[in-house]
């Protein structure tokens, strides 16, 4: 499972932004990680790895990550302390 995972990781931090992350993909990521994840009110989602944390909110309807979230969640995996996926 690790290649799909460094795949995901891979498209967060390319450039150009990409229109195409799969939510299930970025939110598996993040269990293999060790984040937890906790559903909120709404579509709102709290993430917490390494001691940091953060709110995103599920995409709908569609199902791909907002591209305009990607610069959020490359900071957040910075500050966690995330630079690659092995």
């Amino acid at each position: 499972m690790g290649r799909k995972h460094q795949k995901t990781f891979a498209l967060i931090f390319e450039k150009p932004d990409q229109k195409n992350i799969d939510w299930d993909d970025f939110i598996q990521l993040l269990l293999f990680l060790g984040a937890s994840v906790e559903p909120q009110r709404g579509s709102a989602h709290g993430i917490k790895l390494n001691g940091e944390y953060m709110v995103i909110h599920k995409p709908h309807p569609g199902h791909t990550l907002y591209p305009v979230e990607l610069k959020r969640i490359r900071e957040y995996f910075t500050r966690a302390g995330i630079t690659k996926v092995e």
